[in-house]
């Protein structure tokens, strides 16, 4: 199967996990018109889903337990600040946000395959976006044949391009606080962002999947860009050399 962008390990994890919450729903939810009914159904509907997703994933999947765990961390508080936003009422904000936070602590106190600490989480939610990239960087360099047979070649150097470009003017204060997020299987520097990246020889193009696409995830992750032209006729490809790059904004 031909990779594409969406087997990027943070994409994967990311679209994976808000798909079986229904995240797009609460994200939906509107201060003052969405009911509480429609509020405690989605915290239910999320329980009851989202803690046999992470047993069944963490058993078949190779990626790193540590970032997992910050990263689900991280998902948690955002969920939280949204349902915290829907109501000024204390009672209803206290009430929605506490559901979620003790089913964390009753899941991780029970779970026997990711085993996440108190401690597993981003000291500063910016650096959840420097890390998706440095593991999506460490997964294409393993992958590099597969990725220039891939179709979608282009497209996911173009991603991996804007998102190194989003990345770039928070350098300096990446530089202070990401040894304070260590995360042991997934060296991370900040200096990536000012080194030339490989370069890749795209063996297709697919210009359908590039050309006025956009590319989407959160980066906090919030970290998928949205490109109206990334189409490239020569080869190699490399993350610095693509033309036009227009951000969007991140989704997560």
């Amino acid at each position: 199967m031909s990779m594409t962008e969406d087997d990027l390990p943070s994409v994967k994890f990311e679209n994976e996990i808000k798909h079986v919450i229904n995240y797009s729903e609460l994200e939906s939810y509107v201060k003052n018109h969405t009911s509480d009914q429609e509020i405690n159904i989605w915290i239910q509907n999320f329980k009851s889903k989202v803690g046999q997703y992470l047993t069944d994933s963490s058993k078949t999947s190779s990626f790193s337990y540590n970032k997992r765990c910050k990263d689900i961390d991280h998902l948690l508080n955002r969920i939280k600040d949204k349902l915290y936003s829907l109501t000024d009422e204390l009672t209803k904000q206290f009430k929605w946000t506490d559901e979620i936070k003790f089913w964390g602590d009753d899941y991780f106190k029970h779970d026997i395959y990711l085993k996440c600490k108190e401690h597993d989480k981003y000291m500063d939610p910016e650096l959840k976006g420097l890390y998706d990239f440095c593991e999506d960087e460490i997964f294409i360099k393993s992958k590099q044949n597969d990725i220039e047979r891939s179709f979608q070649c282009e497209k996911i150097i173009a991603n991996m391009s804007a998102r190194k470009e989003k990345l770039k003017p928070n350098r300096e204060m990446f530089k202070r606080k990401f040894q304070l997020t260590p995360i042991p299987d997934i060296p991370c520097n900040p200096e990536i962002l000012e080194r030339t990246l490989p370069s890749y020889k795209c063996k297709f193009s697919d210009k359908r999947t590039l050309e006025g696409d956009t590319l989407s995830s959160d980066v906090n992750n919030d970290h998928s860009e949205s490109l109206s032209r990334a189409s490239r006729a020569q080869s190699p490809t490399s993350y610095g050399d693509l033309p036009d790059e227009k951000q969007g904004s991140p989704a997560m």
